[in-house]
């Protein structure tokens, strides 16, 4: 019987290390929990480079490009959602070093809400990856917009369910 737990520890840390990734993320109240997605750069990159990825990022694997182009990378993101960790719509959720970032009265507003797989922000940055490529910078350009969006669309959405 021992050979055969051991089979499938074995299995799920494959299929869990290869197959998924999964990264450190902050959700409402600012309580951390790990976001699934499928496996889409090589193996230790987020400890290497950027937390933003450009379209030309050699860290991306080839089957990596096609996930992100078709955003089925995000895919696993359902397990959160079943778990609780998040919505299907709301303000994508950050890693730590960003929510960090935010100015006290942003960070109560965004962390306020659940995260979700999609909102607004999201959709008006569709292309961040040929953004990034072309030379846009994360952190100040692209990051801070999102953020406002985020803010505004919350604010914009407490205010409609109070009516």
């Amino acid at each position: 019987m021992g050979w055969v737990s051991n089979f499938k520890k074995h299995i799920s840390k494959f299929f869990i290390g290869f197959l998924f990734y999964q990264s450190e993320r902050v959700g409402k109240n600012g309580v951390c929990f790990k976001l699934w997605k499928f496996r889409s750069m090589v193996k230790g990159a987020d400890k290497n480079g950027s937390l933003s990825v450009s379209s030309t990022d050699a860290r991306v694997t080839f089957i990596g490009k096609i996930l992100r182009k078709t955003k089925l990378d995000e895919l696993p993101n359902l397990i959160n959602v079943l778990k609780g960790d998040m919505r299907l719509i709301g303000p994508r959720p950050e890693v730590p070093y960003y929510i960090d970032k935010l100015s006290e009265k942003e960070r109560k507003v965004i962390l306020s809400v659940r995260p979700g797989c999609i909102d607004i922000a999201t959709l008006l940055n569709l292309n961040e990856g040929k953004l990034l490529s072309k030379g846009m910078d994360y952190d100040n350009d692209i990051w801070p917009r999102k953020v406002k969006v985020q803010y505004y669309s919350i604010l914009l959405w407490k205010a409609i369910k109070s009516f």
